[in-house]
């Protein structure tokens, strides 16, 4: 009996035998693979449903349930210190902007924000927190609290409140800057499609009458078609700085759009010599001046075989916030 006993002592623990240390690698590998399996169906749930964006009426209901635990963590407080809160004299310290916070007047509009003015002290809790919740839904609880407390003028107050309405709309402000399309003057000429013009005999240099404009304008009573053709793609080349021009503008201006025609001229050797607005609906005098000034220093027309001095041309350019590609046009 004594030898069995001290056979099983001396015999090997089953922990450091082979067999049982790969079994207990099954079980962590498992246990990883698990592991990964249910972090990686989290994180996808997140991404699915996980607002990307501050949502409005998110926010709104963040800031509410706020506002009711600090009420109601204010008024256990004052209870339990015995003494009313409700009824503190206006002449009394009053160093909590909480306490301000409930006794403000209702605000109206989140656009028209008023200074809260002295209100009876006496109202009661449920009363009080009505208050803040229509506050809080219309003017957000950041500007409430910082325009409640003591010691900020009126124009400190308006600009917590403006702050925290511009907040709140901060999404719809974004859905209206990607939907903002930045339009480029000019396109291809066989891609774009004719319009209206107060010019009777202007041709569309982008519309289908491009026949008629190389067989019946002036230009092609001097110009062989490679050339007209080759004054075309120099007048697309620039396009890129026109479009430069009117983007910078349209940070100033947001709402620039019309139509604006350039007559300029072209010696022989390729050089604009002068420029100057035909047409404009634009009603932007800086920004027709930047466009002139571009014009001027255009010098890459090559050698033209013109029979007069200088050759004559009117570009038109159309810019408008709602197309992505403006109209171009071009006569002699």
């Amino acid at each position: 009996m004594f030898r069995l006993k001290r056979d099983n002592r001396d015999k090997f623990p089953k922990e450091y035998e082979k067999k049982f240390l790969r079994s207990r690698d099954w079980k962590f590998i498992l246990l990883a693979v698990a592991s990964l399996l249910i972090h990686g169906v989290s994180i996808q749930y997140l991404f699915n449903h996980y607002p990307m964006q501050p949502h409005v009426r998110m926010s709104q209901k963040l800031m509410l349930r706020f506002a009711e635990r600090y009420l109601n963590d204010m008024s256990e407080d004052e209870q339990a210190s015995g003494s009313s809160y409700y009824s503190v004299s206006l002449q009394e310290d009053r160093t909590s902007s909480g306490q301000q916070m409930v006794t403000s007047s209702i605000l109206q509009k989140k656009s028209d924000f008023v200074s809260p003015a002295t209100a009876d002290l006496e109202i009661g809790k449920q009363d009080s927190l009505e208050a803040m919740k229509k506050n809080v839904s219309e003017t957000g609880l950041l500007g409430l609290v910082h325009g409640q407390a003591d010691g900020l003028d009126a124009e400190t107050q308006d600009f917590y409140a403006a702050l925290d309405s511009t907040s709140l709309n901060i999404k719809d402000k974004l859905e209206l800057f990607h939907d903002f399309l930045i339009p480029e003057p000019g396109s291809e000429y066989s891609s774009a499609k004719e319009y209206n013009n107060p010019y009777s005999d202007e041709i569309s240099s982008v519309t289908d009458m491009q026949e008629k404009f190389l067989h019946d304008s002036t230009i092609s009573q001097s110009l062989s078609q490679k050339d007209i053709q080759h004054i075309k793609n120099v007048l697309l080349s620039h396009n890129p700085l026109i479009l430069e021009h009117y983007r910078n503008a349209l940070k100033i201006q947001p709402d620039l759009q019309g139509k604006l025609s350039i007559r300029f001229a072209i010696n022989h050797s390729g050089k604009v010599t002068l420029a100057s607005v035909a047409y404009s609906t634009l009603n932007s005098p800086v920004f027709e001046n930047e466009i002139l000034g571009t014009i001027r220093q255009w010098k890459n027309f090559g050698d033209l075989p013109i029979n007069s001095e200088e050759l004559i041309l009117k570009h038109t350019y159309v810019f408008s916030r709602h197309v992505s590609l403006p109209e171009s046009k071009n006569n002699s």
